[in-house]
C-alpha cells in the first residue's frame, strides 16, 4: 500500500479587527459564538481575589496542554545513568541536577518534585488507520480510535476523546462542561460521534464567555449586550417550541440531529442561568490584541488563556480545559525563515539544523508548560496549591516531528495524590504492531495513559478507544487497563 502524502490544510489565524457588535458578538452574547480574533489582557495573574479553601480530596480538575510537531527525541529523552532503551526502569527526578536534565526538559528542573514523566508509551491506534499519520496522530491522540479520511477535511475518529468523558464525570461541578482554548492547531477534542470540538481562539470572547456581565455584574447603564441577554429566555423558549413542532415531521436520522440541538439548547440555557449567579471575583475583560505574526505573539496569547484556566478552576465554572498551542512563529525561537513542520519538523532526526531549530521549539513550549504549572502551584487551596487538585499534562499528536507514534512525550503535573510523582517512568518496546506500510516497534498503548488520566479524576474505565491492535505476525495486542508503575495505587 502506498503511503499518502501529507495533505496541507488551512490553519485558521487569529487576529482579525472586531466591532463593537458585530454577528460574531451578537453570537456569542447567545452562547453560540465562534472566534477568529485575539485581544491582550494585561495583569491577569494578580486581581486579587481569594481562591477555593476547601479540601478538594484528590484530583477533581484535568488541564490538557497539547503541542504539535512531536518532539525532537533524542534532546527530550533522559538517560543520566546510561539506561538501556531495551528494559523497564524509572528514576527519581529529585537527585537531577539541572544540567542532567535533557535540554528540552530543563526547564522544568526546578518542578522536578511535581512532574512525572512518561517515556515509551505508544500511539498504536493512529498508525493502523492508513492515512497519512499526522491527520491519524490528531484525531487518535486523545481518542485512542483510528480515524477515517474525509473527502476535503481532516480525518476523524469514530467516537470521543476523553477529556469529554472525564468533562461528563466532573460536569456536576461545573458550569460550562469543558473548555478548549487553541493557540492554532488541527483540532484533538471530539464528541460522542467524533465531531471536532470548536476551539475558542481568541481572548475578548474567551472571556465573555466566562463572565457574560463583565467585572460590574450588569451594574450601571444597560448595553446593547445587556438587552440581548435580557432577550435570551424568549429567544431560547421560541427555539424550544421550533424544535417540537418539526420533530413529528422528520424521519429517524433527522430526529437524531434534532434531539442532539436540542440538548445543546438545554445545556446553553442551564450555562447562562448559572454564570448570572456566579459568585466571583470577576478580573477586568481584555485590553488591546496581541499582534499577528509578532514574536512575542504566541506567548501572550498562552498567557491570556492561562489566566483564563486558572479564573475558569477558582470559580468553578469549569474542571475541564484543553489548552492547543502550534502556531509559533520562525522569529520566535530565532529559526531561519521555513516551514516549521514542512521544512524542519519532518527532517528534524536526520539534518542538525533542523533538529536545533525543533529543539529550540520544544524548549519553548516546555517554558510555557512550567508557566502554566508554576501559575496553578501559586494558589493556595485547602492545604496545599490548586496544582495539587488538578492533574496537568504536557502531551503532543505525534511522537517525531517524521510523523512517528511510538514514543509520545508526555509530562504529568500535580495529581491529588493519585499520581507517584517525582519520577521519570520508561517502557522498552516489547510488542511490535502491523501497521499498514511497515512494522512498528511500541511499548505501551496510549489507551493504557488515556484510562489512567481518566482514573486520576474518577471515572471508573478499564478501556477506552481501541481495545485491541494488530500484532506482526498474527494475534493482537491488547490496549484494555492502566498503565503500570504510574498511579500510587499500584
Amino acid at each position: 500500500m502506498k503511503r499518502p502524502t501529507h495533505k496541507r490544510i488551512y490553519r485558521p489565524r487569529h487576529g482579525l479587527p472586531r466591532d463593537s457588535l458585530s454577528r460574531r458578538r451578537l453570537l456569542q452574547a447567545l452562547g453560540l459564538g465562534g472566534a477568529v480574533t485575539a485581544a491582550g489582557l494585561p495583569s491577569w495573574f494578580g486581581f486579587g481575589r481569594e481562591a477555593r479553601a476547601d479540601v478538594l480530596g484528590g484530583a477533581t480538575r484535568v488541564v490538557l496542554f497539547v503541542t504539535s510537531h512531536g518532539t525532537v527525541y533524542d534532546n527530550w529523552k533522559m538517560r543520566p545513568a546510561g539506561q538501556s532503551d531495551d528494559q523497564d526502569w524509572e528514576f527519581s527526578l529529585g537527585g537531577l541536577a539541572e544540567n542532567e536534565f535533557s535540554t528540552i526538559l530543563q526547564p522544568l528542573h526546578g518542578l522536578r518534585d511535581k512532574l512525572l514523566v512518561l517515556d515509551g508509551v505508544a500511539d498504536g491506534a493512529g498508525p493502523i488507520s492508513a492515512i497519512n499519520e499526522h491527520e491519524s496522530g490528531h484525531a487518535a491522540a486523545l481518542t485512542g480510535r483510528s480515524s477515517v479520511e474525509q473527502e476535503g477535511q481532516l480525518a476523524r475518529p469514530d467516537g470521543p476523546s476523553i477529556d469529554q468523558i472525564i468533562a461528563a464525570q466532573l460536569e456536576s461541578e461545573s458550569i460550562i462542561r469543558s473548555l478548549e482554548y487553541s493557540v492554532g492547531g488541527w483540532p484533538v477534542c471530539f464528541d460522542d460521534q467524533g465531531n471536532a470540538i470548536p476551539y475558542e481562539g481568541d481572548p475578548y470572547e474567551a472571556y465573555y464567555r466566562l463572565f457574560p456581565d463583565g467585572p460590574d455584574g450588569g451594574g450601571g447603564e444597560p448595553t446593547d449586550l445587556d438587552r440581548i441577554r435580557s432577550a435570551q429566555p424568549s429567544v431560547l423558549d421560541f427555539l424550544g417550541g421550533r424544535y417540537e413542532s418539526l420533530y413529528s415531521k422528520l424521519g429517524a436520522e433527522d430526529r437524531v440531529k434534532i434531539e442532539q440541538h436540542r440538548e445543546l439548547l438545554r445545556d446553553l440555557e442551564l450555562q447562562l442561568a448559572n454564570l448570572a449567579q456566579l459568585e466571583c471575583d470577576v478580573p477586568q475583560p481584555p485590553m488591546g490584541s496581541p499582534m499577528w505574526g509578532a514574536p512575542t505573539y504566541p506567548k501572550e496569547m498562552l498567557d491570556i488563556f492561562f489566566g483564563l484556566t486558572q479564573v475558569a478552576l477558582t470559580c468553578g465554572v469549569s474542571r475541564m480545559i484543553t489548552i492547543r498551542c502550534d502556531v509559533i512563529f520562525n522569529e520566535t525561537i530565532g529559526a531561519p525563515p521555513g516551514d516549521l513542520h514542512n521544512d524542519y519538523a519532518h527532517q528534524a532526526s536526520t539534518d542538525p539544523v533542523a533538529g536545533a531549530i525543533m529543539t529550540d521549539y520544544h524548549t519553548y513550549q516546555a517554558n510555557r508548560f512550567r508557566e502554566l504549572v508554576e501559575l496553578l502551584d501559586s494558589v493556595p487551596e485547602g492545604n496545599g496549591t490548586m496544582l495539587d487538585n488538578t492533574v496537568c499534562v504536557w502531551y503532543n499528536e505525534l511522537a517525531t516531528g517524521e510523523h512517528t507514534m511510538n514514543d509520545l512525550p508526555i509530562v504529568i503535573a500535580g495529581g491529588g495524590g493519585y499520581f507517584d510523582l517525582g519520577r521519570y517512568v520508561h517502557w522498552r518496546k516489547g510488542d511490535t504492531l502491523q501497521g499498514p506500510w511497515s512494522e512498528i516497534a511500541m511499548g505501551p498503548a496510549h489507551n493504557k495513559f488515556l484510562v489512567t488520566l481518566a482514573r486520576s479524576v474518577g471515572v471508573d474505565i478499564d478501556r477506552f478507544g481501541r481495545e485491541t491492535l494488530p500484532r506482526a505476525g498474527g494475534g493482537e495486542i491488547s490496549t484494555v487497563g492502566m498503565l503500570d508503575r504510574v498511579a500510587l495505587e499500584g
